[in-house]
């Protein structure tokens, strides 16, 4: 795939604010384009078998890809047992069930939609 961002310029027939917000679209999808999304979250998990995350990027249809940031974390996650259930999906607010284990298990979770 390839990209080839918005002209810098909108024209010099624009308005100046019409110029400055084009330049700053093409600057933001220049920095998608380059991975720069921010749909990454660091969780890290309670002692219990669930943990709350709350953040505004969170949606009651978003996917989430979980990342071991430790091997206690990865060692869970190969057991099949961190997940979030639909019914633990709320905006703004997701649930993670995960087996009971020692405080700070980290994982980056990222979340798209």
């Amino acid at each position: 795939m390839s990209f080839l961002p918005p002209k810098p310029d909108a024209g010099s027939h624009a308005p100046d604010a019409l110029r400055a917000h084009t330049r700053e679209i093409a600057a933001a999808v220049r920095v998608v384009m380059q991975g720069g999304l921010n749909a990454v979250l660091d969780v890290e998990l309670g002692t219990g078998t669930s943990t709350e995350v709350r953040d505004d990027r969170l949606t009651f249809s978003g996917a989430g890809l979980f990342d071991p940031l430790d091997a206690t974390a990865a060692a869970d996650l190969a057991g099949g047992g961190v997940y979030v259930a639909q019914s633990d999906r709320l905006n703004r607010r997701w649930v993670i069930t995960h087996p009971a284990g020692p405080a700070g298990r980290r994982f980056r979770l990222l979340v798209i939609g």
